[in-house]
């Protein structure tokens, strides 16, 4: 465990000179906070962005507050030359936490949709969809999944809020399924 942190942080000191962002959401029930170090085009295959993140939840479906830490990693990219504004992300995120008195662990498959084209302005669409089956599911769950949707508004080049959806659910090896999120939010991000 000392090691991954090692790397988490020398990941993340290593990005000092690139762009990052600071991701915060809240609910009656959840707030959300994530970093996000954007390194540029420094694998070979688009953009990359390294996500480092943390959930935590009193959803009425669980008897307990949940907390769930995020490690992800995304390539992003423009569609192409016929969907001006219009980019795409895939990549890996592992999630890890616990719900109720149960633990999980998951590596999710992850794809992100970003719509900004300038016939809106300074409003964008942006959704995000994570599926981890059973065979890479561990601890106390079966599977995971996870998708939000959000509008966003661009206050400041360096600063937006918006507004969405979100929904992560897992299904546990020794009961039903839980979810640890499930409904709105608002939010703002800083980019720096």
């Amino acid at each position: 465990m000392k090691r991954i942190g090692l790397v988490i942080l020398l990941t993340l000191f290593s990005t000092m000179g690139m762009a990052r962002s600071l991701d915060v959401d809240l609910s009656n029930d959840s707030a959300q906070v994530r970093y996000v170090t954007f390194a540029g085009d420094t694998t070979g295959l688009g953009n990359s962005e390294l996500d480092l993140g943390l959930l935590y939840s009193s959803a009425d479906s669980i008897a307990n507050d949940s907390v769930l830490a995020m490690l992800g990693l995304l390539v992003t990219g423009d569609a192409g030359t016929g969907s001006p504004g219009l980019s795409v992300g895939v990549g890996f995120k592992l999630f890890a936490g616990s719900v109720d008195s149960d633990s999980l662990a998951a590596l999710a498959i992850s794809g992100q949709l970003r719509y900004h084209p300038q016939a809106f302005g300074r409003i964008g669409l942006t959704g995000q969809i994570h599926y981890a089956p059973d065979v890479v599911t561990f601890l106390d769950a079966d599977r995971f999944s996870a998708v939000t949707a959000r509008v966003e508004y661009e206050v400041h080049p360096q600063a937006l809020v918006y507004i969405g959806y979100r929904k992560v659910w897992v299904d546990l090896s020794n009961g039903p399924n839980a979810d640890l999120d499930n409904g709105g939010h608002v939010g703002l991000q800083i980019l720096f």
